[in-house]
């Protein structure tokens, strides 16, 4: 019975968070309302709180449900890109959020557009620092630097990178982006290691 509510719950919170995206790509975060999202949804404002105790949450949900898209569906072919036969290394991993983040443009564009930029790059950053805390485990552990400022510096400069990026009308490729961030932050991470004899 416990199992049947849960899974009823999660279609619930679902059909909300689906119902938020469709209304992204129609109109500007900021008149988006509560009630337009429980109308498309179909459920009451009650249950909508139940889940979500602002629209802000919706946002942030919204970066967490990037975050786990990756970090479970990484090796995953998807109809842009194909990384099934690829190792989950940090190439990997930060090329497929990229390419996430592009096959999601409008939403994307959307939250970056008014008053919310801010607010959802964030949150997006916040939802990225465990992610990178796992796929750069082994250089954290050697950094002479503290863990809580070296994870907030490599979010911070990939959340950079993907506003320089949305900028330019993301016309770079997925790739190139990776590579062009990977670039910026490994030098770091290396230089940090307690054994670079810096």
């Amino acid at each position: 019975m416990k199992e049947k509510r849960d899974r009823r719950q999660q279609k619930t919170r679902q059909s909300i968070l689906k119902a938020f995206k469709i209304l992204l790509t129609q109109k500007r975060y900021s008149a988006i309302t509560v009630q337009n999202i429980v109308d498309l949804a179909d459920v009451g404002r009650s249950t909508f709180y139940a889940h979500f105790e602002t629209k802000d949450m919706l946002l942030a949900e919204l970066c967490d449900d990037i975050r786990d898209h990756v970090v479970s569906q990484h090796l995953k072919a998807e109809s842009s890109h194909d990384f099934s036969d690829s190792p989950p290394n940090p190439k990997t991993v930060i090329t497929h959020i990229f390419y996430h983040l592009r096959d999601d443009h409008r939403n994307l564009v959307s939250m970056m557009a008014d008053e919310t930029r801010a607010l959802f790059l964030h949150y997006f950053k916040n939802s990225l620092i465990e992610m990178f805390r796992m796929i750069w485990r082994d250089a954290i552990d050697r950094s002479d630097l503290p863990e809580g400022f070296l994870l907030n510096h490599i979010a911070g400069a990939f959340v950079n990178t993907l506003d320089w990026w949305i900028s330019r009308q993301m016309t770079d490729t997925p790739e190139t982006i990776a590579v062009l961030y990977l670039q910026t932050v490994e030098p770091v991470l290396a230089a940090s290691a307690k054994d670079s004899g810096v």
